[in-house]
Formats: structure tokens, C-alpha cells, sequence
């Protein structure tokens, strides 16, 4: 088995064939080939047909997800006196993990005045993490895992997508002033990471005629849910009255399931 690197062989070859939703077979040429067409996430069964000895297969394993966006701090007022004061806004969010590793930290809460004790509001919460796109393979074939790498621009019509990440909650804005009530500005949520995504690949394999072939079609991850946004300790008192509640980070996108096309040559 050898996997096929040239750029131009590659680009020779997407342009012959297309995809479908399902597992079907078509005719490509009626007097040379056939290729079959696996799309959909889960593992299947390939017979080989009687006299083909060798394919050409072309897929890509299924991209990472988005991570979710964290959510955003509560800002509040703060009163100068003798009441409980608010001396910071509250932390936003970080957001969720994407391809294993990365998070955006949420901004902090800002402070206002450092002349009165330490209390701080609600925070947001963290995004939650995107899943990883799982591996397409063929018998003793296995496609590469998503990549830092494979960029968007990087032969666009050639890859799956990963998956965006959601957006952090914006920041409640305050205002630290000098009037009886400061305003105390609450964090913005992280913004989710995107998943990296995953680019298309052919191999050959040699088969015997009536073989069966395990064939696993990649899933592409799930995205990360978005963090909830900060909500006011304090808002039934006349006091407080000022608070705003952090606000909700977006979901991250899944990214794009993996993908299998077996092409062969009937002998007549």
C-alpha cells in the first residue's frame, strides 16, 4: 500500500469525483470503473467484487469541533457609605478547550475603587470542550487526524472543516466615577477556539476478490456549549439596583464528518 502525494495526481483526481449521503455505488465510466461512496459517521462491511485485485481510495477522518465561548461577568454599582460594597466586576469565563490543548482566559473583572473592602460579583463560567474528530480507515489504512496545519485556505475544495468556536459573552461596560454609585465593569467570556481541520488523502490498496473489508467512516467532533453568563448576588435591594447580569458565550460548531470513496476497474 503507498499513499499518493502529488499535488497535481491529488487535484487530477477530486475533479473525477464527486460525493454522495450515503453508500452507494456508481458508475463512473461504464467501461473501466466503479466507485462506491461512504459519507455517513459508523462502521461498515466492503466486499470486494470478483477480479479486482487492487483500489485507489480517497477520504479524510473527521475534523475537530469548536470550543464553546465563555460567559461574561456581572457588572454592578458600588456604593460609597456604610453598605456592603462591590470592590470588582465579575471574571468572565474561559472558554472550552478545542483540539485538545488550547483556551482563550476570560477578562477579569475590573476593579473600581481600592479604597473599600474586597467583594467581587458573579463570574461567568467556562464554555464547555469540543470534541476531536475520530479517524476514517480502510482494512490496515488509517487517515490522518486533524492538523494545525491544514488551514482554510490551504486547497479549501480539499478538506473537512473543524468546527468554529463560539463566542465569549461580551462585557457588561461600567463606569468608575465619583458620583454616589461607581459603576464596576464586568470580564468578557474567552472566545471559543476553532477545530482544526482534516484534509482529504489517497492511498492504494491491494485486495483479494471476495475479501471483507472493515471500513470506519470518522465522526466529526461535537462543539463545545457556550458558558453561562454572571448573575447578580444582589438585586433585591435598592442598594444594588444597578446590576447587570453577565451574558451568555455561543456554542461552538461541529466539525465536518470524514468521508470514503473506493474506486476499482472492472475487467470485462
Amino acid at each position: 500500500m503507498r499513499i499518493i502525494k502529488n499535488k497535481l495526481l491529488l487535484s487530477i483526481f477530486l475533479a473525477s469525483f464527486s460525493f454522495s449521503n450515503n453508500a452507494v455505488a456508481e458508475l463512473s465510466d461504464p467501461k473501466k470503473f466503479i466507485t462506491e461512496k461512504f459519507s455517513n459517521p459508523g462502521t461498515y462491511e466492503w466486499t470486494v467484487p470478483p477480479n479486482v485485485y487492487k483500489v485507489r481510495i480517497l477520504g479524510a477522518s473527521g475534523a475537530n469541533g469548536g470550543a464553546g465561548g465563555g460567559g461574561s461577568g456581572v457588572s454592578h454599582s458600588s456604593y460609597r457609605g456604610s453598605w456592603s460594597d462591590f470592590t470588582q466586576g465579575g471574571n468572565g469565563g474561559n472558554s472550552g478547550k478545542a483540539n485538545g490543548e488550547a483556551i482563550n482566559i476570560g477578562e477579569k473583572g475590573k476593579p473600581c475603587r481600592a479604597d473599600l473592602v474586597y467583594m467581587r460579583e458573579s463570574s461567568g463560567t467556562n464554555g464547555e470542550n469540543a470534541e476531536l474528530g475520530t479517524v476514517t480507515r480502510f482494512k490496515n489504512v488509517t487517515f490522518s487526524q486533524a492538523a494545525e496545519y491544514i488551514k482554510d485556505n490551504y486547497f479549501p475544495s480539499i478538506l473537512r472543516k473543524g468546527g468554529k468556536g463560539g463566542a465569549g459573552g461580551e462585557s457588561q461596560k461600567g463606569i468608575c466615577g465619583s458620583n454616589v454609585a461607581d459603576f464596576l465593569s464586568g470580564g468578557a467570556g474567552g472566545n471559543g477556539i476553532n477545530g482544526w481541520n482534516s484534509l482529504f488523502e489517497i492511498h492504494e490498496a491491494d485486495v483479494i476478490p471476495g475479501e471483507k473489508i472493515p471500513v470506519v467512516i470518522g465522526k466529526g467532533g461535537k462543539g463545545g456549549a457556550g458558558g453561562i453568563g454572571g448573575n447578580a448576588l444582589y438585586r433585591a435591594s435598592n442598594h444594588f439596583y444597578f446590576a447587570n447580569d453577565g451574558k451568555n458565550g455561543t456554542d461552538g460548531t461541529d466539525g465536518e464528518h470524514g468521508f470514503l470513496e473506493i474506486t476499482y476497474e472492472i475487467y470485462q
